[in-house]
């Protein structure tokens, strides 16, 4: 990425990168529509009510692979083979450190969080089932995404897609016979998708190890080297902070949530799906911007690194407008895959009017926040994220519900944070683009 065409670049890396988001994404969408359509509404709220939870978890660990690509990336960029070499085994032997501390973490503690949610008595036992199962695939959902960050620093974001989209075919698959033939339930859901995530990260680890290129791991370097975690610690902190900040306010939100009922629960369950493909590809876009000037800092190419934020912008934005415009369009056939209560679907089309039309300027947080990271800042976008997504939504909604108890009240605390924080990151972008990548 050091080199040729910006646009064309960031354009052909994303596009793999937004399939393997979407690929993702659609585990937890499969999960919801078949328990939707072959169990009952107070599965589908279960399933649908435990993501923020699960990215609570999730978020924080997951900023492992954001440090590590970013680290990877820059001693590529940079030529700097002896410490490539050690960010990448640090990485995988971390991961897999981080994710027994997560799986333990995940399963004492998911009850508790579930009656701090205030979790309806008919909906808390599948959601307790649910969310214990799918945390002991802890383990292999970290490696797969560390593994997956390492082959995309080195610009191979098609290969980590590709693995995605066997695994993805297998859930299916196995949740049709899980949930639709044995009759399992929201059990079978959270097994289908810890096996999916086990063959995911077995193929990864494998691709890499049987790698002749720059990205092979080799199983007598697995160790952790301390100056090199450091660095990755520096970067990775601050960005699972940062998502897990995300989740922290939207698990306030999903609280508030539940109070209207199993009804509302299901409805936003059901649009929480869709959004998460849309959502897709604005992370595809900053992951993309985030590898593209990591790269570009390492080889000090500082002359390509704003015309790649402006080329993300403009691509991500784009995008996000015609899957807005697209799921407004089609919204009752979209939700009619989650369910088929008239209720639940009126629910769902609440929430989505509130939140499509201003979707787009979350692309502005997504791809100027890479683009920090990516020069090695992660504290910044973590202190933005703080104050205008954590502080001002729970703020809203814990002061405004007082006034308009109802859940569109809630949901709007959604859009009105985006602009706040886009505001911010284009102020500071603008104040510090001219010794961005001085300050890496």
């Amino acid at each position: 990425m050091t080199e040729g065409v910006i646009w064309k670049q960031l354009l052909f890396f994303a596009f793999p990168l937004f399939l393997s988001n979407v690929l993702q994404q659609l585990y937890s969408s499969v999960d919801a529509l078949f328990v939707g359509n072959y169990v009952d509404d107070f599965a589908l709220a279960a399933v649908g009510s435990t993501g923020s939870l699960i990215n609570l978890f999730v978020g924080f660990f997951l900023g492992l692979s954001a440090g590590a690509g970013v680290v990877v990336a820059n001693y590529f960029g940079a030529g700097d083979v002896e410490r490539m070499e050690k960010a990448k085994h640090t990485s995988i032997v971390t991961s897999f450190l981080a994710g027994i501390i997560l799986t333990i973490l995940g399963w004492l503690l998911a009850p508790g969080f579930l009656k701090l949610m205030q979790t309806p008595p008919e909906v808390f036992v599948p959601a307790k089932i649910y969310l214990q199962i799918y945390f002991l695939s802890m383990i292999p959902m970290l490696v797969y995404n560390v593994g997956a960050g390492i082959m995309r620093a080195f610009g191979n974001s098609r290969e980590p897609m590709m693995i995605l989209l066997f695994s993805g075919i297998f859930h299916v698959v196995a949740n049709y016979f899980l949930i639709a033939v044995w009759e399992m339930g929201v059990a079978g859901a959270a097994i289908s998708t810890g096996i999916s995530q086990l063959i995911s990260a077995v193929w990864v680890i494998a691709r890499l190890t049987l790698s002749n290129s720059v990205d092979r791991l080799e199983w007598h370097k697995m160790n952790i080297d301390r100056p090199v975690l450091k660095t990755i610690i520096r970067i990775s902190v601050p960005a699972g902070i940062q998502s897990s900040l995300y989740s922290i306010a939207n698990t306030l939100i999903q609280t508030y949530v539940n109070l209207f009922g199993p009804i509302a629960m299901a409805g936003t369950a059901a649009y929480y799906r869709i959004d998460g493909l849309i959502y897709a590809s604005m992370n595809a876009f900053g992951l993309s911007v985030t590898t593209f000037v990591s790269q570009n800092v390492g080889a000090r190419r500082f002359d390509r690194i704003h015309e790649g934020v402006k080329a993300g912008l403009k691509m991500a934005i784009s995008l996000s407008v015609l899957m807005g415009a697209s799921v407004l369009l089609f919204r009752y056939q979209l939700l009619g895959l989650f369910t088929n209560s008239q209720a639940v679907l009126d629910q769902g089309v609440q929430v989505m009017f509130v939140l499509m039309p201003l979707y787009w300027v979350h692309n502005i947080t997504e791809v100027l926040s890479g683009a920090i990271r990516g020069a090695g800042n992660s504290t910044t976008p973590m202190l933005i994220t703080l104050f205008s997504i954590a502080g001002v939504r729970v703020l809203w909604v814990t002061t405004m519900t007082r006034f308009w108890n109802d859940v569109r009240m809630v949901i709007v605390s959604f859009p009105i944070t985006w602009v706040l924080c886009a505001t911010i990151f284009i102020l500071y972008y603008r104040r510090n683009s001219a010794i961005l990548g001085q300050k890496a």
